[in-house]
């Protein structure tokens, strides 16, 4: 039986929080040395991060948007003092979204298509994140939007520092 944790804070450590679909928890949190399942779902757990850092996360939300014109998948900044920023795959309500560390990530990769005539868009992930400390994660969205999110958190990086 695996352990399961009631709630998690977002840290330093933190690659990736991905929806875990189960019964028993509702995220799966992948740290540079870790998994851990925890029964809160992903964005309760960005919410209530953003929270410890006194701020909330429409708070965050919107002050990207107002800095940055970006209105769908808006990056957060968890804790822009630990330079902690997280971005979501797909729209933060979608079903499969995942938030991704930017500050963890070293490459994002198509995946090889066998015969790209016979897959399916859902029947695996289009894209492969490989993090800085050796793990990978497949994930289903495009390489072009994670690419084009990866972009997106470094200006709000940028202008967030400057």
């Amino acid at each position: 039986m695996i352990p399961i944790q009631s709630s998690y804070l977002i840290n330093e450590h933190t690659l990736a929080l991905i929806p875990a679909k189960a019964i028993d928890y509702d995220t799966i949190i992948l740290e540079q040395e870790k998994r851990l399942h925890i029964q809160q779902t992903p964005m309760q757990i960005i919410e209530t991060s953003c929270l410890q850092d006194w701020t909330t996360y429409e708070g965050r939300r919107k002050s990207v948007i107002y800095h940055t014109n970006f209105y769908q998948k808006v990056p957060i900044p968890i804790n822009i003092n630990k330079q902690i920023y997280f971005f979501p795959t797909h729209s933060p309500k979608h079903i499969d979204n995942c938030w991704l560390a930017y500050q963890h990530i070293l490459s994002i990769n198509q995946t090889p298509q066998q015969n790209d005539h016979h897959q399916n868009a859902h029947s695996s992930a289009n894209t492969i994140v490989r993090f800085k400390n050796g793990h990978t994660l497949p994930v289903h969205a495009s390489y072009h939007t994670l690419q084009t999110q990866m972009n997106r958190t470094l200006q709000v990086i940028y202008q967030s520092v400057y």
